[in-house]
C-alpha cells in the first residue's frame, strides 16, 4: 500500500488542509501545479498584492475602500456611489496585459439594496464601448443579470446566470467564470457553464485590468466585497474551473 504523501508547508496554515477554506496568513503560489500555468493576476482576501507579479493593485477614487471581514471571509471592499456618479473606487492593476483568449474567475457579494442601472464588476475597458479590452458586468435595469462585453458595446448576457428568479440578490456571494477564447465566451456560475456567446472580435486588453470599476475609475461601478480574483492568460477547461470553484486556494501555500 502507498504512502500519502503531505506538503508539510501546509501545516503552518491550517485553513490551506481545509479545500475552500479561505487562508488567513500570508501565502505565494505553488508553482509546481499545472493549474497555475499562464497565471496572469491573483488577488486573495484583503491584500491587495497581485501574488502573481508583486505588483501592489492602486486604490483609487473616492471614497477610500476599506477592507472588512464579510461573513468570516476577508475581501477588498469597493463601496461606490450611485451608478452614475464620478469617483469610483477600484483596485486597479495598471500593468496586466492579457491577449484574446484569458479566463476570469471571481468570489464577489453585492452588498446594497441601491437601484442601479449598471455597475463594473471587473474591466479592461476605459468606457463601455471601447474596441479594446472586455468588461464583466452586472445590468441592474430589471433582473440583475451578468454580462460580458467585447470590443464595442455587443455583450452576451444571462438574465438566469444566477440561481434566483430574481437575478443577483443583496448580499449573495456568488462565484463566476468566464472564459475568451478569440471571438468565443463561455459564461459560468458557481463552477458549472451556464452560457455561451460569439463576438464579431476580442481584442487585446491594454488599459490593465480594474476590479469593481473601469479602467478610468469613472462610474458605474461595483458596490459591495471581492473575496478572490484570478485571471488567466489561457483558456481553462471546465474541469479546472469546476476544480477553482470547489477548492479556489488549492494551489497557494504559506509564504
Amino acid at each position: 500500500m502507498g504512502r500519502l504523501v503531505y506538503d508539510h508547508t501546509r501545516f503552518r496554515e491550517p485553513n490551506l488542509l481545509v479545500p475552500g477554506k479561505q487562508p488567513i496568513g500570508p501565502v505565494k503560489i505553488d508553482w509546481s501545479l499545472p493549474i497555475t500555468h499562464r497565471f496572469a493576476l491573483c488577488v486573495v482576501g484583503n491584500n491587495p498584492v497581485d501574488l502573481v507579479t508583486g505588483d501592489i493593485g492602486q486604490f483609487t477614487g473616492t471614497p477610500s475602500p476599506t477592507r472588512e471581514i464579510v461573513q468570516g471571509l476577508r475581501c477588498i471592499e469597493t463601496l461606490n456611489a450611485p451608478a452614475s456618479a464620478s469617483g469610483s473606487t477600484s483596485l486597479y492593476f495598471p500593468n496586466l496585459r492579457l491577449g484574446s483568449k484569458f479566463t476570469v474567475l471571481t468570489q464577489c457579494r453585492w452588498a446594497t439594496t441601491a437601484s442601479r442601472e449598471w455597475c463594473r464588476i471587473i474591466s479592461g475597458k476605459t468606457q463601455y464601448n471601447a474596441t479594446d479590452g472586455f468588461e464583466i458586468a452586472m445590468d441592474d435595469d430589471l433582473h440583475r443579470y451578468v454580462l460580458f462585453r467585447a470590443s464595442g458595446s455587443a455583450y452576451v448576457g444571462e438574465p438566469y446566470l444566477l440561481d434566483s428568479a430574481n437575478g443577483w440578490e443583496d448580499n449573495l456571494i456568488e462565484t463566476l467564470a468566464f472564459t475568451a477564447d478569440d471571438a468565443n465566451v463561455t459564461m459560468y456560475n458557481r463552477g458549472e457553464q451556464r452560457r455561451t456567446g460569439t463576438f464579431t472580435a476580442l481584442t487585446n486588453t491594454n488599459n490593465g485590468v480594474a476590479i469593481g470599476s473601469d479602467g478610468n475609475q469613472s462610474e458605474y461601478s461595483f458596490y459591495g466585497q471581492f473575496f478572490y480574483t484570478y485571471i488567466f492568460d489561457r483558456v481553462l477547461a471546465e474541469r479546472e474551473i469546476h476544480s477553482l470553484y470547489s477548492d479556489p486556494y488549492q494551489f497557494l501555500v504559506p509564504a
